[in-house]
């Protein structure tokens, strides 16, 4: 009796996890379940099973087990290559009345590595972000790292400008102001 084989590779061509990376053989006509694991931050493009270019499009996402799964009708050793393309996350932003001079990015993949732009505000200064994995509100650069995942939300941090008051030393200095102040006020 003939025994069959699965065996899962990536576009690259690299071993991908079936089932924990373990190849199972299965006899003629045996349903052959495969259980597809895939890294954080990437989906299924698409699957292609060689031994007739059968494109795999009724494969099911089964979240409570982190796996995508189908299952074959073993009649020939079969080789499944996996296409995958990384998530798009997206990124939400609250300037509270503050712009940027270039625009943040608004999505990103676990690819992607990239460093906010701070905003500006009139009569404010900049203090920080607060947002997903920072602590506190004084986040003055925040940097988006390769494996990242997850959608993504910042919020900008204002204080407000003071204007600089005049150091007066000399009392002949406090007279002079005084007298101008009553100037003006009359």
């Amino acid at each position: 009796m003939r025994v069959y084989k699965v065996t899962g590779k990536d576009m690259e061509g690299n071993d991908i996890i079936i089932e924990n990376g373990k190849q199972y053989s299965y006899h003629y006509s045996q349903s052959a379940p495969t259980y597809i694991y895939l890294k954080e931050g990437y989906e299924i493009d698409y699957i292609v099973e060689t031994s007739n270019n059968k494109y795999w499009d009724d494969t099911t996402y089964n979240s409570s087990l982190g796996r995508y799964e189908n299952s074959w009708v073993m009649n020939d050793d079969r080789t499944i290559y996996i296409h995958t393309k990384p998530i798009n996350y997206k990124i939400t932003y609250n300037l509270d009345g503050g712009s940027v001079s270039t625009d943040n990015r608004t999505t990103y993949t676990t690819k992607d590595e990239f460093t906010l732009i701070n905003p500006i505000k009139q009569g404010y200064v900049f203090s920080g972000w607060s947002g997903t994995e920072l602590s506190g509100g004084a986040n003055t650069t925040v940097t988006i790292m390769k494996g990242s995942v997850g959608d993504r939300n910042y919020t900008a941090h204002w204080i407000e400008e003071v204007a600089p008051q005049p150091v007066l030393k000399t009392s002949s200095q406090k007279e002079y102001l005084q007298q101008t102040m009553n100037q003006v006020s009359t």
